[in-house]
C-alpha cells in the first residue's frame, strides 16, 4: 500500500501517545475495511485529539485487515529475522555509546 512505509508486528490495541512518540508517527490513515470490531475506534482516541494526524480516506482497494494478517503470517519468518537484525542494532548502538565532550 503506497501510504504504508512499515507496519508495527504485536502493536498494542490502542495507539499511545508513547508509540507514537518513539515511532515518530505522523499520521494515522483509516479507510473503511482497516475497520473490523465496532468499539475499535475508542483505540484511535489519542490520534483523533492531535489535529491532522488522523487520515481517513476512502480506498478503492479492497486489501482488507484479514489479508494483511495473512500476508504478514506468511512472511513472519523474514519479518522476525528483520526484526531481530533492528534489535541487534540497536543494542550494539546502546552499548557502544560514548561521551563526546564538547570543546
Amino acid at each position: 500500500c503506497k501510504f504504508v512505509d512499515d507496519v508495527l508486528i504485536g502493536a498494542p490495541w490502542a495507539i499511545t501517545e508513547i508509540m507514537l512518540t518513539s515511532l515518530n508517527i505522523r499520521y494515522v490513515v483509516l479507510t473503511e475495511n482497516t475497520l473490523f470490531a465496532p468499539d475499535e475506534c475508542n483505540r484511535y482516541e489519542v490520534v483523533r485529539q492531535k489535529p491532522g494526524m488522523l487520515k481517513e480516506i476512502e480506498c478503492d482497494c479492497k486489501f482488507s485487515t484479514q489479508e494483511l494478517m495473512q500476508n504478514i503470517a506468511k512472511q513472519q519468518t523474514r519479518l522476525e529475522r528483520q526484526n531481530e537484525q533492528r534489535l541487534q542494532k540497536a543494542k550494539h548502538y546502546e552499548q557502544n555509546q560514548k561521551f563526546v565532550e564538547e570543546n
